[in-house]
C-alpha cells in the first residue's frame, strides 16, 4: 500500500510537469503565433497609398487613392459617339463618363471577373430575367475591372451575343453595354430639373454646387458634372482634380469627345459662375465662351463605389 501511494504521488508529479511544461509551451506558441500575426497598420497598392488599416471607410479610402490612378493613362480608348434610338438621336457622354469613373477607381491587374461580369458592371445592371423582368443591378458588391491591356477588353470592344435566360439573343459589348446604360439613364424624371430655369443657374445656386463640388472633391470624391450651355444640349464628364488661380479654379476633367486630354470648367468666384469654353467649343450652341450651368450627378454610385473598395480594404488589413 505504502508503495502503491508512493508511486500515484510520483504519477501525479508527472502529470502536473508535463501539465506545467504543456502550458509553458502553449504560452510560446501563442507568443509566436501573435508575433508573426500581428494586424498590417497600413497598406500600399496600385490604387491606394499608405492606407491607415486602423479604420478603414469610404472616407479614408477616397483620401488614399493615388492621383496617378486618375492620369490621362488610364483614361478610356475609345471616343463618345450618338446613336438612333426610337425618333431621336443620343450621345452617349453620361454612360462613357461613368463607366470612365468606375474604371478609375475599381481597375485592377489580374482582375478575374468573365466577359459577361464584365458586360453587367458596363450597364450597371443584372441582365438575367427572372418573374419580375429585368433585374438591376444592386451595385452591393463590384467586380473589379481587368486593366484595358487584358485581352478580355478586345472580346468586349468588338462584341458578341449571348441567349441569356430566354431565347432571344443578348447583345453584349463596348457599343451595346454603353448605348444600353446611356438610354437607362437618359430615360428619368429627375432629368427633367436639369432643363428648368436660366441656363447659367443663378448666382445662389453656382455658389452651393461650388461649395458642395470643392468639398466633395477635398474628401477624394470623384463626381460627375452635367454641364448645360443650351437648354435641349447637355454634356457629362468627371471632375479630376481642381487648381486654384487668381481668378477662382480650374476643375480638370476627363471629357469623353476628347478622352486624350484633360479638358477645364472655370469657376470665376468674382461672378460666381461656371464656363467651360474648351469643351463646350463646336457644340451646336450659341456662344462657347458663355456661362453654363452645371449640376453634380450620380454621387450614389461614387458612394457605393467607394463603400465596396473600403469593405475590399477591410479584408485585406484583416490579413497578417
Amino acid at each position: 500500500m505504502k508503495k502503491d501511494s508512493a508511486r500515484v504521488l510520483m504519477e501525479e508529479g508527472l502529470r502536473s510537469d508535463f501539465t506545467l511544461i504543456s502550458a509553458m509551451g502553449l504560452i510560446l506558441i501563442v507568443s509566436l503565433t501573435g508575433f508573426s500575426a500581428e494586424a498590417r497598420t497600413s497598406w500600399s497598392d496600385h490604387r491606394v497609398q499608405n492606407l491607415s488599416c486602423k479604420n478603414v471607410t469610404s472616407d479614408s479610402v477616397a483620401r488614399s487613392i493615388r492621383p496617378a490612378v486618375y492620369e490621362i493613362s488610364n483614361h478610356l480608348s475609345f471616343q463618345n459617339w450618338s446613336f438612333r434610338w426610337g425618333f431621336y438621336d443620343l450621345a452617349n457622354c453620361w454612360s462613357l463618363s461613368r463607366f470612365q469613373r468606375l474604371y478609375f477607381m475599381m481597375r485592377e491587374p489580374n482582375a478575374g471577373l468573365d466577359m459577361t461580369e464584365f458586360s453587367n458592371q458596363a450597364r450597371s445592371e443584372d441582365m438575367y430575367e427572372d418573374d419580375q423582368g429585368w433585374k438591376g443591378f444592386p451595385l452591393k458588391t463590384f467586380w473589379f475591372l481587368p486593366d484595358q491591356s487584358d485581352v478580355r477588353w478586345a472580346t468586349w470592344e468588338k462584341g458578341w451575343s449571348e441567349s441569356g435566360a430566354s431565347s432571344r439573343p443578348l447583345e453584349r459589348g463596348r457599343r451595346a453595354d454603353i448605348e444600353h446604360y446611356q438610354v437607362l439613364r437618359f430615360h428619368q424624371l429627375e432629368n427633367l430639373r436639369y432643363l428648368k430655369g436660366p441656363i447659367a443657374r443663378t448666382v445662389a445656386d453656382n455658389k452651393i454646387t461650388w461649395d458642395e463640388l470643392s468639398k466633395s472633391m477635398t474628401n477624394g470624391r470623384k463626381p460627375l458634372l452635367l454641364l448645360r450651355p443650351d437648354p435641349y444640349y447637355q454634356h457629362v464628364v468627371v471632375a479630376k482634380r481642381i487648381e486654384t488661380t487668381a481668378t477662382g479654379a480650374k476643375i480638370w476633367v476627363y471629357d469623353s469627345n476628347a478622352p486624350w486630354l484633360e479638358r477645364p470648367v472655370v469657376w470665376d468666384k468674382s461672378t460666381s459662375m461656371f464656363s467651360a469654353f474648351d469643351i463646350v467649343n463646336g457644340m451646336p450652341v450659341p456662344d462657347a465662351h458663355a456661362a453654363l450651368g452645371v449640376f453634380i450627378v450620380d454621387q450614389d454610385e461614387n458612394e457605393k463605389m467607394l463603400e465596396s473598395l473600403a469593405t475590399h480594404y477591410q479584408q485585406i488589413c484583416a490579413k497578417p
